[in-house]
């Protein structure tokens, strides 16, 4: 605790991920920008990942390794934001890794400009290709050095915790948490994040690299005919909603983000209610039903024809 104050803390949640966890590490080890801290958090892991943390936290004098007991993506996270002592906060999957300059570019960009948090582009891969990732598309067509989800409404689709970094300050101001126990706990995090900043800087420049994991090895989030991903997907719109409520947003913002639940997150899982079984169609169909009352008619006649259908 006598070193110098890191310039960025990254927190990195470990769950059996043995087979990807060196890329993703070595990564930050190569990082441009060496004052960072690797606070490195085992969620339990049943297979070799605590070893593999233990191994670059005695090679590298930042890297440092916690164990615990299982607790889900969420409480990992929020475990590690206790022993960040960074200006700046971020999150890593340990299945993913970085461009070698990310945190150097977003960190000047965030220095320049006195940004609450900086957005940074977002590839998606697999076993065989590099390709654009669709969820990001609409936001990073260019580097915007100070902005806001109030003036750039196409924020309202830059949803992920691990493409940004968040001033410390601001992260502890706000008391941020993810929720616990759920999947989707991005979602009710960068939403409120983004309104609560100050101003936002966006990097156009491809920083993340976001794993697709492949048959026979598909992530939870991946697997959209289980219930509980359809469950937890809904309840994390309800929590975005009831931040909307309370801080009463409303206009342009408010309809975007519904018309985002419309045309992306929902149709993932009503595209596959032709395989689904009873229980899972039953509770799609009521909680959907009940959300479309909320929607604007407005909002709706903006769908395509056959999504409104």
């Amino acid at each position: 605790m006598t070193k110098r104050k890191p310039k960025i803390s990254v927190i990195v949640p470990v769950y059996n991920v043995e087979k990807y966890l060196r890329e993703c590490l070595d990564s930050l080890a190569n990082q441009t920008l060496k004052s960072i801290e690797v606070i490195m958090v085992n969620d339990g892991s049943e297979d070799n990942s605590g070893l593999i943390m233990d191994e670059y936290s005695s090679k590298y004098d930042n890297f440092y390794s916690y164990h615990k007991e299982n607790g889900g993506l969420g409480h990992a996270r929020n475990y590690g934001v206790q022993y960040a002592r960074g200006e700046f906060i971020a999150f890593v999957d340990s299945d993913d890794y970085l461009s070698l300059d990310a945190y150097k570019k977003m960190y000047q960009l965030a220095s320049e400009n006195q940004t609450d948090i900086v957005v940074g582009n977002v590839k998606r891969f697999n076993s065989t290709k590099v390709y654009g990732s669709g969820l990001h598309k609409k936001v990073f067509s260019d580097t915007i050095p100070k902005t806001h989800i109030t003036k750039n409404n196409e924020l309202i689709y830059d949803t992920t915790a691990w493409n940004k970094i968040f001033r410390r300050e601001f992260w502890m101001k706000n008391d941020f948490k993810f929720p616990e126990g759920m999947l989707y706990e991005d979602l009710p995090v960068t939403i409120p994040a983004h309104y609560k900043a100050e101003s936002v800087s966006v990097l156009g420049d491809f920083i993340y690299f976001w794993r697709a994991r492949e048959a026979g090895d598909k992530s939870i989030t991946q697997q959209r005919n289980d219930l509980v991903n359809l469950t937890d997907r809904l309840k994390a719109l309800d929590l975005v909603d009831s931040f909307f409520n309370n801080a009463k947003i409303k206009g342009e913002l408010k309809d975007l983000k519904d018309y985002k639940a419309l045309s992306l997150d929902i149709p993932l899982y009503l595209n596959i209610l032709d395989t689904a079984d009873s229980e899972y169609i039953q509770i799609f169909m009521t909680k959907v039903s009940s959300y479309l009352k909320t929607i604007s008619d407005e909002t709706f006649r903006k769908l395509n024809a056959i999504d409104r259908a």
